[in-house]
């Protein structure tokens, strides 16, 4: 039955060969002959050829003296054409099959019943009225009490059903080829993939399996089941955790198992856990995909985005606290890192998002956690940049400034061509200080100008100042600029130490301590722009006070991750369509598990003789 309603036509032919029928019925009474689907031309040819022998066969004996179904008139069915027909009128002697071309699916059944048909098939000239005997006879057709049940057997092929477990939508097996079925679909699989369909394998084996174990086995069985899966799969993302190809297809089949369970209305309930399990599976599994990408980037940061010129050929800039200028030679042969600088280009950095992005979307991964994956990227990139150029003296002039800020241009311009969501704020205000600052030689500009810088903080803004590097010809900041630099960092931090040593104190009181911090949400600069004053005041516990009190941006922050809770979508010609996965297993990965749990079975056990 499952051959013949999953359209394998070598493998009925096989089973036929060797004394299968097609009278054999289902626990429900239903005969194979009910799920052969019209449009498979190959098992309508094969259902003539054995209609035409046993209508042959019937009609010898009746010529031989035998008669069969004696006490009414048999029913007449044409033989099926060469054309694509309905079968679904096969399980019945009060169904008849129309010369049509019509689908299972669309095909609606008509009981006898109701109203009788008239037989189309010409009786065989050499038979009584009533011994003419065609297929629909053999099969010796049953009455089904739930009509809808059946079609939906019928039909279950062509469209999954959740809320119930039918016959050929669940992967039986045995307790003892589990562990051999799990090795073969988690750990045996080998990448890359060799069509589209094989994208979900794992995730297909494993729910179909759940489906049995839950519906017609056991709960222990479903609970090693799915505990015994979560492990393989941990231990081969552990394995992979620099292969972005592994990566991205565990995401999707974890992702896709678990969109699986919370579908299903049977398991959704019983797999809590599991579903729990998996969520963490997905965000680890993330996380080691961003780490491998941040440590790529991290490889060509430096030469691609801070050493690298865009405009060549111009006048080298010297510096005032530059004195080897008065003694530098020329060389002709360079070192590593100008090499790696002279190889390296903002183009470096997008073609590495490129081909992440190329990956992710090949594998099918959820468009929400490319967005999330892709911002994180962002964010680290923006980060390490920053932090790398107000750490290095060497990069905090104006000519740096100017050139960082052309290569930024070049990343931007990749996330409008892709659509992609980048923030780089804070590196932008500070790479536009640095191209101003030296310009800023009065008292009140300067205040004035660096309200505009709202996502620098005081401690990062001393830095600039203190630590410009001024070119030759480059008027120096008035000594007062730095006074007052360094009097509002040092203010931020006196601030933050007496809020602290407060709430240490006052512990015991949390209405004080809640009211303070009522009061400090509402106070709280956010940065120097909304500094009135030399006084400033910070609420540690907050996110954005950790921040302020701290020169160098947090690259390792790992953003928000929120899990996908709408199914996978695709874009066809610019359409959106909804979820067409649906949980099946090819024949090809059949036979597959065929062999490797007869080869198993195979096997010599431990104590038995050789």
């Amino acid at each position: 039955m499952w051959a013949t309603s999953n359209n394998h036509a070598g493998v009925v032919k096989v089973l036929l060969e060797f004394g299968a029928s097609f009278t054999t019925r289902s626990a429900r009474g239903i005969a194979a002959a009910a799920f052969v689907n019209g449009d498979n031309q190959t098992m309508v040819t094969l259902l003539n050829e054995i209609g035409e022998a046993m209508c042959s066969k019937q009609v010898g004996r009746t010529k031989g003296g035998y008669r069969t179904h004696t006490e009414k008139e048999l029913p007449t069915l044409e033989l099926l054409p060469s054309t694509s027909t309905s079968i679904s009128t096969l399980v019945s002697s009060s169904f008849t099959v129309p010369h049509s071309s019509s689908s299972v699916s669309t095909h609606s059944l008509t009981s006898n019943s109701s109203s009788e048909s008239t037989p189309t098939s010409t009786p065989t000239p050499d038979a009584t009225p009533d011994a003419t005997l065609t297929f629909v006879d053999a099969v010796d057709p049953l009455c089904l009490d739930d009509t809808s049940e059946f079609e939906a057997s019928l039909q279950s092929t062509h469209q999954f059903v959740w809320d119930q477990c039918l016959w050929d939508q669940m992967f039986v097996f045995a307790e003892q080829d589990m562990q051999v079925i799990l090795d073969t679909a988690i750990t045996g699989f080998c990448l890359p993939t060799k069509n589209r369909q094989e994208l979900w394998v794992p995730a297909n084996i494993i729910f179909l399996s759940a489906r049995y174990a839950h519906y017609y086995s056991s709960s222990e069985l479903l609970s090693q089941l799915l505990s015994t899966a979560t492990d393989k799969i941990l231990e081969v993302i552990k394995l992979n955790q620099h292969n972005t190809h592994a990566l991205a297809f565990w995401i999707v089949n974890v992702s896709q198992l678990l969109y699986y369970l919370r579908k299903d209305t049977g398991l959704v309930n019983t797999t809590v856990h599991c579903q729990l399990v998996l969520s963490e599976l997905i965000s680890e599994t993330y996380g080691s995909l961003v780490t491998d990408t941040e440590q790529r980037l991290e490889r060509i940061l430096e030469p691609a985005m801070l050493d690298y010129e865009q405009i060549t050929g111009l006048e080298q800039v010297d510096f005032t606290d530059d004195w080897h200028r008065f003694f530098r030679r020329s060389r002709t042969s360079k070192t590593e890192k100008e090499v790696l600088v002279g190889q390296s280009s903002p183009e470096s950095v997008t073609s590495l998002l490129s081909s992440i992005l190329y990956v992710l979307k090949s594998y099918q991964v959820h468009p929400s956690i490319v967005t999330q994956a892709t911002a994180q990227f962002f964010y680290f990139l923006s980060c390490e940049t920053f932090n790398r150029i107000l750490m290095n003296k060497k990069f905090l002039c104006r000519s740096k400034a100017l050139q960082i800020r052309m290569n930024l241009s070049a990343i931007e311009e990749w996330v409008r061509q892709n659509g992609q969501v980048a923030s780089f704020g804070p590196l932008i205000q500070l790479l536009q200080l640095l191209q101003c600052v030296s310009q800023l030689n009065e008292l009140e500009l300067f205040i004035q100008t660096i309200k505009t810088f709202d996502a620098l903080n005081p401690l990062q803004i001393k830095r600039c100042v203190l630590h410009y590097r001024y070119e030759v010809n480059e008027q120096r900041l008035p000594e007062e600029i730095e006074k007052y630099c360094m009097q509002i960092a040092q203010d931020t931090l006196r601030s933050a130490q007496q809020r602290q040593s407060c709430e240490s104190t006052d512990h015991s009181r949390p209405s004080s301590v809640a009211s303070r911090k009522r009061s400090s949400r509402s106070s709280r600069p956010n940065s120097v722009s909304s500094i009135g004053s030399l006084g400033v005041s910070f609420a540690e516990d907050e996110e954005g006070g950790r921040e302020w009190l701290v020169e160098k941006r947090d690259s390792r922050l790992l953003l928000p991750f929120h899990l996908p809770n709408e199914p996978l979508q695709e874009t066809v010609d610019g359409s959106i369509q909804a979820n067409c996965v649906i949980p099946n297993i090819s024949e090809e990965w059949m036979e597959l598990l065929d062999r490797t749990t007869q080869h198993q079975q195979n096997k010599p056990r431990a104590g038995m003789e050789m």
